[in-house]
């Protein structure tokens, strides 16, 4: 064993570092050199703490290599010096961080020309974060000291290992004082005035999308702060900065730039989904639900409510984009050519007008109404029937319009939307026009349904709803009284008729949840339904559910269902009324006598004679001789007087076989041939007992107080004599119920002998036995 001899393998690199002048070049070729780093190798860790093996290491990381190298090992030595530079070991951080030489030259690795090794700068990133992260104070302290540090970051902007840089310093500690600090100097250095300005036509396009997405995360994590900085006197200077207005408008400004009269359709996306994060309710509320106990929504809705009056005036030139957008080469797809596609600019400003509804400001409302935005998105639903991106954009629209609270103006409640979806857009004729086209469309069996039919059918729906009741009752039901006779008779014919077929047809459950067939739990009761994926809910809801009336009556079930009557066979569910199955039957032929004449063909009647294979029974004992046995026995006395008994009663001595009868015997509908063949399982009790077994007294030579009460195993070999066989015997008697002795005094004899002999092995120490199965 290695432990007992204090034995251990002497490691590669101790073995290097007991030489004299060493290298770094020989500590970063051997292969367990992290290994050995992350598992304290004191020779180790202090060689590499060194400011000279730093400083080799460094420029490994900040320096090209040669392009004479192989490629497989050029990169060896700044990726392995990265990861000794990164594993967290203390000394050597604390060595980089404080030779402030050391630290300039990881630096200037951005001093280098764009565009920026990708790997390198992913080494130099990777090594930059564990410095910000285990020595945050001291390396905020060189970057501000540090000239145009934010520029020069800014330049390279277009390498994704930089952006990520640039975040890691946002979000580099959770210290409040250190973190406010931090985000102070950056918003002093311009921060989010240099990113919104990458967001220009003139710059390439990879900035764009990295400059929003560095926008957005700042702004997310800006509001999910919130709640820490309630009470103190510190904020996110960064997040306040981005939610003036003048920034807003200096967003969309240079956004829809023009090069060339040409607008760029990554700057314009980019500086939407800016917007996008700045406005979007729906994230922002589920935030505020998370912290409502610490944040207040007046101060929330102060920020938003800036980037709103931002976005108001410049409302006219997103709506042009939906008019002109810009210019894209035709595509074709599978249903024919586009000519000009949506685009994604066009799409972005639907998911822009749909959030910008949500926030459901009179200014907004009224903007978007005199500029008729509703009704480009209304046409533009039609005219691109097969994307489902625009669709959900402008259901959610139409939706939201039709749910806000009404705005009041003078005193009166308005809601200029819905005067352009009624007078402008035609909501009602558009919705029964369209649909009346479709159904002789799908008449041709070469056509199919339009795409955007389940969206009209939602919006169908939620008008319908909304007309007998919500928050624009009157309003909706004011506009609908000025529609012609037509329209309304048209729109009752098509709510009543194909709409309403229509939400049966989707109502139909393609799976039936579990025990929801016969159980009297109908779809309208809030007990959950067991469905996968909900288990947990409903024994949630079964531990916090009084076990009274109501909830027996829910778990309960209905007497009726168990009516075995036609009317009861004949009822079908009322989701499933159409479903129809083809059964061969006569026409005088109801559903019982069908089931059962079915059951009958399926399944053979039981005879009366027919014996019950699951009946008590009791096994028989049969007693035969066939041959001879002599037996010499110390308890020869016991054993004869068993023999001489069983010979008056006509059993020779022998072999005495003990036949148990099979309980399972094959009914009569089989024949007496198959009766024949019944077989039980019989006892051959042929032992011949020895003289001597292990427990014989011991040999006259050997010692009275050396052999007492010790076994002599030396008689102990089997003989084919001495054994108890068992077979399989024919019963003659295919009756197992009958006992095959004449009588119950000889059976009683039979078993006393069999005891008898059973006891005699034991004592005579007979230890063998053979199992044999085969026939009389």
């Amino acid at each position: 064993m290695f432990w007992k001899f204090n034995y251990h393998q002497v490691s590669a690199i101790d073995s290097i570092l007991c030489k004299e002048n060493v290298t770094v070049e020989e500590i970063l070729d051997e292969d367990d050199v992290l290994q050995e780093c992350k598992a304290q190798n004191t020779k180790l860790i202090d060689f590499l703490s060194r400011p000279n093996v730093i400083e080799a290491m460094v420029n490994y990381i900040v320096n090209e290599p040669s392009e004479d190298v192989d490629e497989k090992i050029r990169f060896k030595y700044p990726s392995t010096s990265c990861e000794l530079l990164t594993c967290d070991v203390f000394s050597i951080t604390e060595n980089l961080v404080k030779e402030q030489a050391l630290t300039e030259k990881l630096w200037s690795f951005l001093d280098n020309e764009s565009p920026l090794n990708p790997l390198l700068a992913s080494f130099f990133s990777k090594t930059v974060g564990i410095l910000l992260k285990r020595n945050t104070e001291a390396t905020f302290h060189f970057l501000r000291g540090r000239h145009d540090t934010v520029d020069t970051i800014l330049k390279h902007f277009n390498t994704s290992a930089i952006m990520d840089l640039l975040m890691r310093l946002v979000t580099c500690t959770e210290n409040p004082q250190l973190k406010f600090a931090i985000l102070k100097w950056l918003d002093e250095e311009s921060l989010i005035t240099k990113l919104i300005l990458l967001i220009n036509p003139a710059v390439e396009c990879e900035m764009h999308s990295y400059a929003s997405q560095v926008l957005c995360d700042i702004i997310r994590q800006g509001r999910e702060r919130l709640p820490t900085m309630i009470d103190s006197e510190l904020y996110d200077p960064l997040l306040r900065t981005i939610e003036r207005q003048e920034t807003v408008q200096l967003l969309i400004e240079n956004m829809l730039k023009e090069i060339n009269d040409e607008k760029s359709d990554s700057a314009i996306v980019s500086g939407i989904q800016v917007l996008l994060a700045m406005i979007d309710l729906r994230r922002s509320n589920e935030q505020l639900e998370d912290a409502s106990l610490i944040i207040d929504p007046k101060e929330f809705a102060e920020g938003v409510d800036n980037e709103i009056q931002g976005i108001l005036p410049r409302l006219k030139d997103l709506n042009n984009l939906l008019k002109c957008p810009p210019r894209r080469q035709a595509m074709q797809t599978t249903f024919g050519l586009l000519q000009p596609p949506l685009g994604n600019v066009r799409l972005h400003v639907a998911k822009l007008v749909s959030a910008l509804l949500l926030t459901n400001v009179h200014g907004v409302n009224v903007e978007l109404a005199s500029l008729g935005t509703l009704e480009l998105l209304w046409d533009l639903f039609f005219k691109y029937s097969w994307n489902n991106f625009l669709h959900s954009h402008v259901e959610h629209c139409i939706i939201t319009v039709l749910t806000n609270t009404p705005n009041e103006e003078d005193g009166v409640r308005v809601s200029p939307l819905i005067d352009t979806l009624f007078k402008k857009c035609q909501i009602l004729e558009r919705i029964v026009d369209n649909w009346e086209e479709n159904e002789k469309e799908t008449t041709n069996p070469s056509s199919q349904r339009k795409g955007h039919m389940g969206y009209l059918t939602r919006i169908a729906n939620t008008l319908a709803t909304r007309l007998e009741r919500g928050p624009n009752k009157e309003i909706l039901q004011f506009y609908f009284k000025d529609l012609s006779e037509d329209v309304h008779a048209r729109w009752e014919k098509f709510i009543s008729g194909s709409l309403k077929e229509t939400n049966i047809k989707n109502a139909i459950e393609l799976v039936k949840p579990a025990n929801s067939g016969t159980s009297s739990i109908s779809d309208d009761d809030d007990f959950p339904r067991a469905v996968s994926g909900n288990l947990p809910k409903i024994y949630n809801h079964y531990q916090m559910s009084d076990l009274g009336p109501s909830m027996i009556d829910k778990l309960s079930y209905d007497e009726d269902e168990f009516q075995d009557d036609d009317e009861c066979l004949k009822a079908h569910y009322d989701a499933l009324e159409d479903v129809k199955f083809k059964i061969d039957m006569p026409d005088n032929m109801n559903s019982a006598d069908l089931f059962e004449a079915r059951c009958n063909e399926k399944m053979t009647a039981f005879d009366e004679t027919t014996e019950d294979v699951w009946e008590e029974r009791e096994f028989s004992i049969t007693s035969e001789s066939n041959e001879q046995v002599s037996r010499e026995d110390s308890t020869e006395q016991n054993r004869s007087s068993s023999d001489s008994d069983s010979s008056d009663d006509g059993v020779t001595e022998g072999s005495q076989f003990v036949t148990f009868s099979n309980p399972f015997s094959q009914s009569s509908e089989q024949g007496d041939n198959d009766q024949s063949n019944n077989a039980a399982w019989t006892a051959n009790f042929n032992a011949q007992i020895a003289d001597e077994g292990i427990w014989s007294k011991p040999s006259d030579g050997g010692s009275k107080e050396s052999d007492t009460n010790w076994a002599d195993f030396g008689n102990q070999a089997s003989s084919e004599s001495n054994s108890i066989e068992i077979s399989t015997h024919q019963i003659e008697d295919p009756k197992p119920m009958e006992v095959d002795s004449s009588n119950s005094e000889n059976n009683q004899k039979v078993q006393s002998e069999n005891s008898s002999q059973m006891s005699s092995a034991i004592v005579d120490g007979d230890n063998s036995m053979e199992i044999a199965n085969g026939d009389n």
